[in-house]
């Protein structure tokens, strides 16, 4: 008899669970809050045009690359829906008075490094040697049946920072290499050198984005689950999770509906998950371990119009980094005048003239909007935008600094706040990132996609690494513990 397995939430990594445990023969079910399925490959429109929810760009998409590679065999990957990034200008860091900007190809960016920075060279290659060296190690990466796990082991016990250490790596050359940890969004000293390594390795050898918005692809995903005969039901907010015993029992949404199944995977958010399950329920050391894990910084967005494109490439990602960078990722005492920053346009395929949409975002103390909280002060009041312009108003300045006009070119704004992740993609600060993903969540000591309830499994980026594709490879790993995953790498092999 076919197993029934209850999936909560529609991000990717469910999506990716739901067509791997059909395919294997379960029977599939997703609840899904809103009424379209995705989680951060949600667009929304604003003043005509579409913008991202978190898909600003992939890496390793490219031909027979690992993202297109398992993509293409959950039977979601069409060519038309993504457009490639520029090769030479893709990640653009501007610092406290100087620049860098990173492109494509791990060649093409050992000699732009060199050329800044001729008498490191030495320490230049051998640092990206380890890089490719530990993103290669990763079998559900590369997907190999055959790995080393003590190698793996070694890249998820030293972190970033060692890993300078271990070539001498200091001073402006350390900055360039550290600021990547933006897409991330954990301190260098905190991250695991191999799970940096995989997200430095996929955007090195292929960058691509969303030719159309990324709901293009949860609405692939979905097509496919309805042909494997699962479903996905919309407007099925999760608001309460039984136990018994430390076996789940039952589900039931806000709008009534129970489900029962043989097992449960949550794609939400752990704290929240276990907030459902009730604190009485939990082992009091995971409880505990849980409660004091620590969240990322909330990022906040500014949805522009601009009258005109002035000089801003549309196919490059531009960030600020603030001083000090590797002491900020943690911090809620964060100043408006040393943000991290990124900022590009949701249409990369812009060209010609004509309006020109843009994606602002910006570090935020969780507690900025403390007030605003549900229950608390109406969220609509003129004190609550004003809080908002406050967040960005130095990386404004900043920007018109760097692309003279850019003020005067806005014919059109809105803002979000953290408050609006914890309502749309629930985390209990509004993270983008989720937990702060250092070595006790993501590593050797990781959360993991078990839980102490016999049927009750974790998956997502909480689970493994922020991005699109950590949340994929975070469906592929918890599918294992239903299907067992060796005959799935040896395809992707």
């Amino acid at each position: 008899m076919k197993k029934n397995v209850l999936i909560m939430g529609s991000g990717i990594s469910s999506l990716t669970m739901g067509i791997l445990l059909l395919k294997a023969g379960f029977n599939v079910r997703i609840l899904e809050q809103h009424y379209r399925a995705g989680g951060y490959l949600h667009c929304f429109k604003r003043f005509g045009f579409n913008f991202e929810t978190g898909g600003h760009y992939m890496g390793a998409l490219g031909e027979g690359l690992p993202f297109q590679k398992i993509l293409n065999y959950l039977g979601v990957f069409h060519k038309e829906d993504y457009i490639e990034l520029d090769q030479n200008n893709l990640d653009q860091y501007q610092f406290d008075g100087w620049k860098f900007s990173y492109g494509i190809g791990y060649e093409e960016n050992i000699k732009k490094l060199i050329n800044e920075f001729p008498s490191e060279k030495e320490k230049i290659v051998k640092y990206f040697e380890m890089i490719k060296s530990a993103a290669e190690a990763f079998p559900t990466y590369y997907f190999k049946t055959n790995y080393d796990q003590s190698v793996v082991m070694k890249y998820l016990e030293l972190s970033l920072a060692q890993g300078f250490d271990l070539f001498g790596i200091n001073g402006r050359l350390r900055e360039v290499l550290q600021a990547p940890c933006i897409l991330h969004g954990v301190a260098p000293q905190d991250v695991s050198l191999g799970i940096h390594a995989i997200l430095i390795d996929s955007i090195m050898i292929s960058s691509h984005g969303f030719s159309s918005g990324g709901e293009v692809l949860a609405d692939r995903f979905v097509a496919k689950i309805k042909e494997l005969g699962g479903e996905v039901l919309l407007n099925h907010k999760v608001s309460e999770i039984q136990v018994a015993d430390e076996v789940v029992t039952k589900v039931i949404c806000e709008n009534g509906a129970e489900f029962v199944a043989d097992e449960y995977v949550a794609g939400i958010h752990p704290k929240i998950v276990f907030e459902m399950i009730g604190a009485e329920n939990l082992r009091p050391a995971f409880r505990n371990r849980l409660m004091i894990a620590p969240e990322s910084t909330p990022f906040i967005g500014a949805y522009l119009v601009l009258k005109n494109n002035i000089g801003i490439n549309p196919r490059s990602n531009y960030y600020f980094m603030p001083k000090d960078a590797q002491d900020h990722f943690r911090s809620d005492d964060l100043k408006f005048d040393n943000q991290f920053g990124f900022f590009a346009s949701p249409m990369r395929n812009y060209a010609g003239s004509g309006e020109f949409p843009l994606s602002v975002h910006a570090s935020c103390p969780a507690l900025h909007f403390a007030s605003w909280k549900p229950g608390k002060k109406k969220n609509m009041d003129l004190e609550y935008l004003e809080q908002k312009e406050k967040v960005f108003a130095s990386l404004f300045r900043k920007i018109d600094h760097l692309f003279d006009g850019f003020s005067e070119a806005i014919v059109d704004k809105c803002y979000s706040s953290n408050l609006t992740n914890i309502r749309y993609n629930p985390s209990p600060n509004g993270s983008a990132y989720g937990l702060y993903h250092d070595g006790k969540v993501t590593g050797a000591r990781a959360l993991g996609p078990r839980t102490h309830f016999s049927n009750l499994y974790l998956t997502g980026q909480n689970t493994l690494f922020p991005g699109l594709l950590g949340a994929t490879i975070s469906g592929l790993r918890t599918s294992n513990f239903f299907t067992g995953i060796k005959e799935i790498l040896k395809e992707l092999e």
